[in-house]
């Protein structure tokens, strides 16, 4: 299917094709997101039609394009029915866009009306599921506002995987492996949602279970590597798992998972070397990366482990936690654990004389914030005991 293939970075050209847009009954949406800096941004939005014509919107070189550009309003729109995909590539903050780029992008909505808008719709009408549809749509909006019913639905979730799980208790040979479950079955799914210390208190063999299902993954990221090398990109759930596993009271899972985390930190600084420079700012960075400049812990700015535009990226960063942390601390009164690897940090830098190799402004908010920390933690002590 060809038609029109056009690039919007104008507002007033955005108007217009907004207008035209408007008179369609479907429309195909996708997006491309940046994981960029500490929150993720948007970068283009793509509408395709019946037709086969395919708009571009450049919202990442012009952010007007959404609110006074017209998008906004048609995205709300009821009128129109939207199929939609979502994608989130490293790649789609660079400009400008490559041909290969906008072909991926117009790809992306050209083959949802055609290929699976009718397929869904077909099968919707069949089985009579719009009403439903339209009654759990209309549910996941008003969850999105809704906290009470976020919370509920959290809860409703967890109580249907731990009703999977107590289901392996019952209908399974405690010699049962976590190979012998089918890939795509509940069972794989609910294993890998429990946290390792919630199996363990169930049961030796649910906490088995979850052990090679923790193994099973590793063995997958450990693959991904293998083929990707220097390609390789971590996101934020796997490198979350990864730090969540770090301390699993199993070695062979533990010591698996420092060995991905160093392989995964090496590949991703030796890429930031030669992707930055020594004036990129933390807002540059990816979600990941910045992650795994938070897993780096230097002891002093004369740190020789790595180059000066990394060490100045950490020092950047852990003046930046300092500050989230505080605000935290003063508005909710959250804490840091004594366990914690931030804590550490900051007890460290905490520690250091006025001629210790350490940034001034790091060196002054660690004294301060771990001296409040340490306050906090023993009033708690002394309420605790006294209960």
């Amino acid at each position: 299917m060809s038609g029109i293939r056009e690039i919007i970075t104008e507002t007033k050209r955005c108007k217009e094709v907004v207008s035209i847009l408007s008179r369609e009954n479907v429309l195909a949406l996708a997006c491309q997101i940046i994981e960029q800096g500490f929150h993720d941004r948007l970068s283009l939005l793509q509408f395709g039609t019946l037709g086969g014509d395919v708009y571009l919107f450049d919202i990442q070189e012009n952010m007007d394009l959404i609110a006074k550009g017209g998008l906004c309003s048609l995205l709300d729109s009821c009128e129109i029915e939207k199929m939609q995909n979502y994608a989130s590539k490293k790649h789609w903050g660079e400009r400008p866009l490559s041909e290969e780029m906008v072909d991926y992008c117009a790809s992306d909505v050209r083959d949802l009306i055609p290929e699976l808008y009718r397929k869904v719709k077909d099968c919707i009408e069949e089985n009579k599921l719009r009403n439903r549809l339209l009654d759990e749509t209309d549910e996941i909006l008003n969850r999105c506002k809704d906290r009470e019913l976020k919370d509920k639905r959290r809860k409703d979730r967890q109580d249907r995987i731990w009703k999977v799980i107590n289901s392996i208790e019952e209908k399974w040979d405690q010699n049962t492996k976590h190979s012998d479950f089918a890939t795509d079955s509940e069972e794989i799914l609910a294993l890998r949602r429990i946290r390792h210390w919630e199996a363990g208190q169930k049961s030796p063999f649910i906490k088995r279970l979850k052990t090679e299902s923790i193994l099973c993954y590793l063995d997958q990221l450990d693959n991904e590597i293998k083929t990707e090398k220097e390609e390789y990109q971590v996101n934020g759930y796997k490198w979350s798992f990864l730090s969540r596993n770090l301390n699993h009271p199993n070695k062979e899972v533990s010591n698996q998972v420092k060995d991905l985390q160093e392989r995964i930190k090496d590949i991703t600084l030796k890429r930031m070397e030669t992707k930055y420079s020594i004036d990129t700012n933390l807002e540059n960075l990816t979600t990941s990366e910045l992650s795994i400049l938070g897993s780096l812990f230097l002891k002093s700015t004369n740190d020789r482990q790595f180059s000066p535009m990394i060490a100045r990226l950490f020092w950047l960063w852990m003046e930046t936690q300092l500050d989230e942390k505080r605000r935290s601390f003063d508005e909710w009164g959250k804490i840091c654990k004594r366990y914690d690897p931030f804590y550490k940090k900051i007890s460290f830098y905490a520690s250091g004389t006025d001629g210790s190799q350490i940034p001034r402004a790091v060196q002054r908010k660690s004294q301060s914030l771990k001296r409040d920390y340490d306050l906090t933690t023993k009033r708690n002590e002394k309420r605790s005991y006294k209960k």
